[in-house]
């Protein structure tokens, strides 16, 4: 199993990178077979967001938070200030880490697109509990 993860680097820019999460065969309950399960990943709370491209304008932004986000539905481009860009399937799912500095543009495929928002526990470091996206 695999993420993209964006975050920013000491030069203030966004980068892209490909992580693989370790792995092990799990039994499942009685009828189904062994699964191939991740370690746990600890999550604040799960949104389940529309996002109506014909509404967006694309533009330079930073993560609101550390979140994994999975696209359900149509397909994504994410391009990063340092120039990185990937064309994403849906079911892709992308740790946002770059909070600060100028960023990465996100792109969906026309239509509404379902996506998956999972914000993960606030880091101790930062005092911002509060999620910056619902007031929350």
């Amino acid at each position: 199993m695999h993420y993209l993860r964006i975050w920013t680097g000491p030069d203030g820019e966004s980068h892209l990178e490909n992580v693989t999460l370790d792995e092990a065969q799990d039994p499942a309950e009685p009828g189904v077979g062994p699964l191939v399960v991740s370690d746990p990943l600890m999550v604040d709370r799960v949104h389940f967001v529309t996002v109506r491209a014909s509404r967006q304008a694309p533009d330079w932004h930073n993560g609101p938070r550390r979140q994994l986000v999975t696209f359900l539905t149509g397909a994504v481009t994410i391009e990063t200030s340092d120039g990185d860009r990937r064309e994403l399937a849906p079911g892709a799912t992308v740790l946002v880490e770059d909070l600060e500095g100028r960023g990465h543009i996100t792109t969906h495929a026309p239509g509404d697109q379902r996506v998956l928002v999972i914000p993960l526990d606030p880091d101790p470091r930062n005092e911002m509990a509060v999620d910056r996206v619902t007031g929350r």
